[in-house]
């Protein structure tokens, strides 16, 4: 079993992972085309991935900590419900109809709803899909996945996202194949399943008493950076694999797991002309017949 199966990985091992997490998120965020182009409701400076994320981690959770205090009652409003989706289509998989469903939530609905939601989950944190994932269920356009989203901004320490990613870790680690390959059911079942795991690593981990704890964001976003960096070719503790002279036709495919469903799929090569980055290069042939040529004005000198 490898050192960063689910299953055995140590604390140093989670608090590496952590600590490249911002630069996987700023690397995703950069290849974000979309974010370039205007959205009237993307609300002005949520627009890239790194800023979402940033709300997302740390200044959602304040303010929900806030109304707590002022108001005795904890809600996210529509505006937030969208930006959470939107951070969701960016850090996963693109669903283009996923955002229009959402819109179309009333504003009293969604606080009414995700207010009950959260009252629930407060009294029972040990069954999360019987104690207020099922209501959030209940908005336009969310799932489980989603609702496991908004429940983590309430409570991150005990509520782990519904990620692809680190669903694969921690429920296939232990596994034979390619775990990052692997089906999900995003249903109630899968979540319960993949919360109750998650739970059991944290007691492993804290097991020793540690000041510094590890919460179920931290499970969450340990699984994202391994599976990104799986996908983007990282060796752990290394750098980013680079393009060589023989494999010039194999494009990254990251862009589209952000962007668009076709995660996984490979562009052909010769659509938008040559691959080879040395072409640019004007000391240097970039066809056969340049080469043809050179040597029959070499003989007849």
């Amino acid at each position: 079993m490898e050192a960063n199966s689910a299953q055995t990985i140590t604390r140093t091992r989670v608090f590496d992972a952590l600590k490249r997490y911002d630069s996987i998120i700023s690397q995703l965020s950069k290849r974000d085309k979309s974010a370039s182009k205007s959205d009237s409701s993307a609300g002005g400076a949520l627009q890239t991935l790194e800023q979402l994320d940033q709300w997302r981690l740390r200044e959602l959770p304040e303010t929900i900590e806030q109304r707590k205090k002022e108001h005795d009652a904890a809600w996210i409003t529509k505006e937030e419900v969208i930006h959470l989706t939107r951070w969701k289509l960016k850090h996963g998989k693109f669903r283009p109809t996923l955002m229009k469903l959402v819109s179309a939530n009333g504003p009293e609905y969604v606080e009414e709803t995700t207010r009950r939601a959260f009252r629930a989950h407060s009294k029972n944190k040990q069954l999360p899909s019987t104690a207020g994932l099922a209501l959030l269920c209940t908005l336009k356009g969310i799932g489980p996945a989603t609702a496991s989203l908004a429940l983590s901004v309430y409570d991150p320490v005990a509520v782990p996202f519904f990620s692809d990613e680190a669903y694969r870790w921690v429920m296939y680690s232990d596994g034979k194949g390619n775990m990052w390959d692997k089906p999900i059911k995003y249903d109630n079942k899968s979540y319960e399943e993949y919360f109750g795991a998650v739970q059991a690593m944290r007691r492993r981990l804290n097991a020793d008493d540690q000041e510094e704890k590890v919460s179920a964001g931290d499970v969450e976003r340990v699984g994202y950076v391994l599976g990104k960096e799986a996908d983007m070719g990282i060796e752990v503790g290394g750098d980013q694999k680079t393009q060589s002279d023989d494999d010039t036709g194999k494009q990254d495919t990251i862009e589209d797991d952000v962007h668009r469903p076709t995660y996984g799929r490979k562009r052909k090569s010769n659509v938008d002309g040559p691959q080879d980055p040395t072409v640019e290069d004007p000391s240097i042939s970039s066809t056969p017949a340049d080469a043809v040529a050179k040597r029959r004005r070499t003989r007849r000198g």
